[in-house]
């Protein structure tokens, strides 16, 4: 008799697929999330693990809610909170520390004729001016990340490091999955151009509509989250919509004002079997089930 175990958390970011036909038979689906869809989370052979040790409470609350239903436990130790003291954390209306920062920024985006990726000039400038104050605040390069899901916001980002002679990592969210840093900076990039987020979704670009790539750059931050983007497009997605509404809570939105839309892409264990204005083909993954059933 063969037994095996498996383990991960299948709310992440699972295997890239390029192949149509590996798509059209379930592929892009981990072995592990199927099992588990298909014999329930209730069953005697899955185990979850709900104590978290890695983010600040407030950080951890922005995927706990949307994500997991809020079935995590934060058993993370003081150090995560060794942010809450820099003069730019924010604070709620009960004076509470919140080190999450998210600032709209509705810079225009631009890209090659013969590439999907995207650039954000704006979000490189603000992305700028948060490091240089963390730095100066006496935060080591080292305990910093930058992440951003196109390769060109990437390779951008990396030329500002250099050219202030910073040596900060700089990655897109699938280099950073399995990892955490004292601070994550992320720049989301996409802005005005919204009739190309349907190629955004066919190439498995960016973070409208895949939650588990929101989840994973969400959840790489242990004492201070910094998200720069256009967050009215952002709340198009059902997860960040939830998300931007805590963080809105948390006294912790800067920049320009911004209306809100109502979510059409993407879904999480919030909206059940709500579903989503999602591509047919190339996308790698995933339309969601809730985490616990509560019917």
């Amino acid at each position: 008799m063969v037994s095996f175990f498996l383990t991960g958390d299948f709310k992440q970011l699972g295997p890239v697929i390029r192949s149509p036909v590996a798509l059209e038979f379930g592929l892009g689906m981990s072995l592990m999330e199927r099992i588990v869809n298909e014999i329930g989370l209730d069953h005697s052979r899955v185990f979850t693990l709900l104590d978290t040790y890695r983010a600040h409470p407030s950080i951890l609350k922005l995927y706990n809610k949307p994500v997991y239903a809020d079935v995590l436990k934060c058993c993370s130790p003081m150090t995560s909170r060794d942010m809450e003291k820099w003069p730019e954390c924010p604070c709620d209306s009960a004076n509470h520390p919140h080190p999450v920062i998210f600032h709209h920024c509705d810079g225009e985006e631009s890209r090659g004729e013969q590439s999907p990726s995207w650039e954000n000039l704006t979000e490189s400038k603000t992305v700028k001016m948060y490091l240089m104050k963390l730095l100066e605040y006496g935060v080591k390069p080292t305990d910093i990340g930058i992440i951003s899901p196109y390769h060109k916001q990437c390779q951008r980002l990396r030329f500002m490091c250099l050219g202030e002679g910073v040596d900060v990592e700089v990655g897109t969210t699938e280099l950073f999955q399995g990892r955490e840093k004292r601070v994550i900076i992320i720049s989301t990039v996409r802005s005005r151009q919204q009739d190309q987020v349907q190629n955004d979704l066919k190439f498995s670009l960016g973070f409208l509509g895949n939650y588990k790539r929101t989840n994973v750059a969400l959840s790489r931050a242990r004492s201070m989250l910094i998200v720069v983007g256009n967050m009215s497009l952002l709340s198009n997605d059902a997860t960040w919509s939830t998300v931007i509404k805590l963080v809105s809570s948390m006294k912790g939105m800067r920049g320009q004002s911004f209306k809100m839309q109502r979510p059409k892409y993407g879904q999480g264990s919030e909206w059940g079997q709500q579903r989503s204005e999602l591509p047919s083909e190339g996308y790698d993954g995933v339309v969601d089930r809730p985490w616990r059933d509560h019917s």
